[in-house]
C-alpha cells in the first residue's frame, strides 16, 4: 500500500489489536483524519509465542512437545493482509495504509510513534476487559507512558468527529501537567463551528475549610484560576458560544462522572502526570481504567516535557 501523501497536516496512528475492538479504533482515527486532513497508520503488534499460562502445571516433558503455534512471520503476514482491509475500508486512499511491528506492543507502538513523529494515538477497550487481558493492559500502558497525546475509545463511544457540533470536557486538576490538555481541548474545540466546551475541575476528598465563607472564597480562588488557565485560547471560540467553567467538590469519580452526565461531551480531556512517580494516576487521584469507565471516549494529554510530536488540533490559520 502506498505512503501517506507528503502535504498531509500530520499523522495519526491507530494502535490495533485486529479483534471485535478494531473497527471502533479505526473508525475513530479515520474520521479524525478526514475532518484535519491528516495521514493514518494501522498498527499492529505481533511477538514470539507467548509462554503458556498452564506451563507451570504439567511435567517438563510435556511443555517441551511441539507447540501448534503459527510462525512469526506467518502471523505477521496475516496481520497485515487484515490491516490492508481495515485501511481499504477507511476511504482515505493513499492517505492511509496499515503495518505489522514486531516486539512487546505498548513498547513496539510507543517505537513507532516516535519513528513517525505521530502527533496522535488512537486505540480502543472493551468496558468489561480485566486488567490481565493482553490489549486491554496494552492500553493502560500506552495511557501511561505514550509520548503524545491518546485517544481511548469504545464500543458505543466512537466520537462524532464529522459533526458540526461538538462537545468537550475538559478535566482540570489545576496542575502545570494539565496546561497541554487545556491547550488541546480548545484547540479541538475551535476547529467546530458549533463547538462547545466545559472546564470542570473537582477539589477531592481534601480537608474543608470549617465556615462557609472560607469555602465559598476558596471555590471563587480555584474558579479564577480555571479561567486562567483557558484564557489565553478563549480568543479562538467564537463569542456566541461561551467557555462554561464548573466548580465541583467531592470525589473526583464520582463528580467527574456526574459532570460528564450534566454537560453530554462528546469526548472527556485529561491531562496525564505521575502522582509521586510511582503509580501512573489521571488528575493525580483517579486510575486510568476508572477514566475509561465514562459515557465518552478519553482523550490523555501527556504534560509539555513529555511530547514527542505536535499537538493534533492546530488553530486555524
Amino acid at each position: 500500500m502506498s505512503l501517506p501523501t507528503a502535504g498531509s497536516k500530520g499523522t495519526i496512528v491507530a494502535a490495533v489489536a485486529l479483534d471485535g475492538r478494531t473497527r471502533f479504533a479505526v473508525e475513530a482515527a479515520a474520521a479524525l483524519a478526514r475532518r484535519f486532513d491528516m495521514s493514518l497508520r494501522l498498527v499492529h503488534a505481533v511477538q514470539e509465542e507467548p509462554m503458556d499460562p498452564w506451563a507451570f502445571e504439567v511435567p517438563a516433558y510435556v511443555y517441551n512437545l511441539p507447540m501448534p503455534y503459527d510462525s512469526l512471520e506467518a502471523r505477521a503476514a496475516d496481520a497485515q493482509a487484515r490491516l490492508e482491509t481495515y485501511a481499504a475500508g477507511t476511504g482515505l486512499g493513499s492517505r492511509v495504509r496499515g503495518e505489522v511491528v514486531a516486539g512487546e506492543p505498548a513498547a513496539a507502538v510507543e517505537s513507532y510513534c516516535r519513528i513517525h513523529r505521530a502527533n496522535l494515538l488512537v486505540t480502543a477497550f472493551a468496558p468489561d476487559e480485566s486488567l490481565v487481558d493482553d490489549f486491554f493492559s496494552t492500553t493502560l500502558a500506552l495511557m501511561a507512558s505514550a509520548p503524545l497525546p491518546i485517544l481511548v475509545v469504545g464500543p458505543g463511544r466512537v466520537p462524532p468527529f464529522e459533526r458540526e457540533g461538538f462537545a468537550v470536557l475538559l478535566a482540570d486538576d489545576l496542575t502545570p501537567h494539565s496546561a497541554q490538555a487545556a491547550r488541546a481541548a480548545f484547540e479541538l474545540a475551535a476547529r467546530y463551528p458549533a463547538g462547545r466546551i466545559r472546564q470542570v475541575h473537582v477539589r477531592g476528598r481534601l480537608p474543608a475549610a470549617s465556615d462557609a465563607a472560607s469555602r465559598e472564597r476558596d471555590r471563587e480562588a480555584r474558579r479564577k484560576r480555571l479561567c486562567e488557565r483557558g484564557e489565553p485560547f478563549r480568543a479562538r471560540i467564537a463569542a456566541e458560544r461561551p467557555v462554561e467553567v464548573e466548580i465541583r467538590d467531592g470525589g473526583v469519580a464520582a463528580e467527574l462522572a456526574a459532570a460528564a452526565a450534566d454537560f453530554q461531551p462528546d469526548l472527556l480531556v485529561f491531562g496525564r502526570h505521575k502522582a509521586l512517580h510511582t503509580r501512573p494516576l489521571l488528575l493525580g487521584k483517579v486510575p486510568f481504567k476508572q477514566m475509561t469507565a465514562g459515557p465518552c471516549a478519553v482523550l490523555v494529554v501527556p504534560p509539555v516535557e513529555e511530547l514527542r510530536s505536535p499537538l493534533p488540533f492546530p488553530a486555524r490559520p
